[in-house]
């Protein structure tokens, strides 16, 4: 079986890994630490780990949040939920506070899966949980010494990995549900994005094609799995019989002896994890490595050609979202007009429309809108936001939110952000979670939140502060207040005091103008702790 010919009941990754364990059994599918595991032996490992899960009462359509770090037990529990048809729900594992309270409420789950390193985490929030009922806890060291640590039922993560159950078969079908995955919300709270089998298929099958993998194919995975990006890139390589290296975390020191002792061809930058590899002083072997695809997002114009001829490999780039999946893109022998991000695939329509959803001509900017050909290729709609749903689908096509426009060619190139999100070193950020923190702070009257261009590509976090009358505090008062209730990468680096933020008429921030106002003289910067004054303006 192909991967492009695949029947619409066996797209489920629990039905691809028993059908490549099938076919390549005892070849190695990954790399963990100082362990190997083949195909065969994934799949008996997660089906040890289903039967467990089952016996917690865990089945069809059951929702099972995750929050847990990149490692050989989450790819195990990944296919476990697949092989009983039940809903994944990642968690950002640098979540914490309220947007940690929310997503575990808002999700219905009843279980949630944590790594030991996190349980502190639910201390605080004692009480405000609604529907956790089970605690899995997974400890890499022996003893439990965290049965204590929270008022919920907990059990062993290593516990659940049972011998000799006879797991009964789970339709699944490409329309059923497989994960929610919360994206930063804009104007409002984070929405649970509805994440359907083919979809998660579709993801993995599109990169397949834009990269040209194939079995030979080693691919570096050190992307966090609350995340899409570290999943379609597994599940990618499963597609073709190929191998991954998994590792926890990227060390930019490690990587290039880790593609050559492995064998690497091909890996996912995000951020500007490529200017740091740029930035390593040059040697005569940079080019002798095995590594030849990289997809980056984005890819670093400035240097490309440099590092392309330097290290010996090839970048590309798609445009997508969590909810559309990989939507425009390049082909592996194309060349793309400087700054494109491509054509649309056979597997959607894409086009740019006005303010009045109508197509705009060719080089006229407008909004990015999406729809598939394919059913259940897209989002299902945001978790128990009917009307989120139905705005971001209006007149059938879905609105990213993005500008863009279209050559007389059909090359797309993607402009800016519509929305308020901010994306740092690869994370998504929610300006509006990160004001809701600052307005918490007794001190802080109001605040609104931007990116800034940063140094190393992408964004970084500026907060334009109004301070009530009479209070003065030090910027950094304001950035231990944020480290204590946010995500680390969420906390602001820059902040601003000032009397007053521009308005509309209806009292609306023009953000816009305090984007294009970037740093001022008054602007605080935490990476220089004072060099600025901070001071109102």
């Amino acid at each position: 079986m192909s991967f492009t010919d695949c029947p619409w009941d066996r797209r489920s990754i629990a039905a691809i890994l028993r059908d490549r364990a099938d076919s390549y059994g005892d070849r190695v599918f990954f790399h963990y630490a100082d362990r190997s595991y083949t195909y065969d032996r994934l799949r008996g490992e997660s089906d040890r780990l289903a039967a467990g899960f089952r016996g917690m009462g865990v089945g069809k359509g059951d929702r099972v949040c995750i929050m847990m770090n990149v490692s050989d037990d989450y790819l195990f529990l990944w296919f476990a939920l697949s092989r009983l048809g039940a809903v994944e729900v990642p968690i950002n594992t640098a979540y914490k506070g309220d947007l940690l309270e929310y997503i575990l409420n808002f999700s219905g789950a009843k279980i949630l899966v944590i790594e030991e390193e996190y349980l502190e985490r639910l201390r605080p929030l004692e009480g405000n949980l609604e529907g956790i009922e089970k605690i899995v806890v997974r400890s890499t060291a022996p003893g439990t010494p965290w049965a204590n640590a929270t008022p919920f039922a907990s059990v062993s993560f290593r516990n659940l990995f049972l011998d000799g159950v006879d797991l009964p078969d789970v339709p699944v079908h490409a329309s059923d549900i497989c994960s929610i995955v919360f994206t930063s919300g804009t104007t409002g709270r984070s929405k649970g994005v509805l994440i359907p089998v083919n979809f998660n298929y579709r993801f993995a099958t599109r990169h397949v094609e834009i990269m040209r993998y194939a079995e030979e194919d080693v691919l570096y995975n050190f992307l966090p799995f609350f995340h899409v990006a570290g999943k379609f890139q597994a599940l990618a390589a499963m597609l073709v019989g190929g191998r991954m290296l998994v590792r926890e975390k990227l060390s930019v020191g490690q990587f290039w002896d880790d593609v050559r002792q492995y064998g690497v061809t091909g890996f996912i930058s995000v951020g500007g994890i490529l200017h740091m590899l740029n930035s390593q002083p040059p040697r005569p072997d940079d080019a002798d490595n095995p590594l030849r695809k990289v997809y980056a997002v984005p890819i670093p114009k400035e240097f490309r050609s440099d590092f392309e001829r330097r290290f010996g490999v090839r970048m590309q780039e798609a445009y997508g979202a969590t909810e559309d999946g990989l939507v425009l893109s390049t082909l592996w022998d194309e060349e793309a007009p400087p700054g494109s991000c491509g054509k649309p695939s056979w597997l959607y329509q894409v086009d740019i429309f006005d303010g009045n959803d109508l197509p705009c001509p060719p080089n006229v900017p407008g909004e990015i809108v999406v729809r598939p050909n394919e059913p259940f290729a897209m989002m299902e709609g945001y978790d128990k936001m009917p009307d989120a749903t139905l705005a971001a689908f209006r007149s059938l096509w879905f609105h990213t939110g993005d500008r863009g426009v279209k050559d007389g060619n059909g090359w797309f190139f993607f402009l800016d952000r519509t929305k308020d999100a901010i994306r740092r070193r690869g994370e998504n950020i929610s300006s509006y979670e990160v004001e809701r923190v600052i307005n918490a702070h007794p001190k802080v009257a109001e605040s609104a939140v931007v990116p800034v261009p940063s140094e190393l590509g992408e964004d970084e976090v500026k907060a334009v502060v109004i301070l009530k009358p009479g209070e003065t505090p030090a910027p950094m008062e304001l950035v231990r207040f944020c480290e204590e209730r946010m995500a680390y990468f969420a906390v602001p680096r820059f902040i601003e005091y000032v009397a007053e933020l521009p308005r509309t008429p209806t009292q609306k921030v023009e953000k816009y103008k305090l984007r294009n106002e970037g740093i001022t003289p008054s602007t605080w910067d935490r990476k220089t702790d004072g060099e600025h004054s901070g001071k109102p303006g």
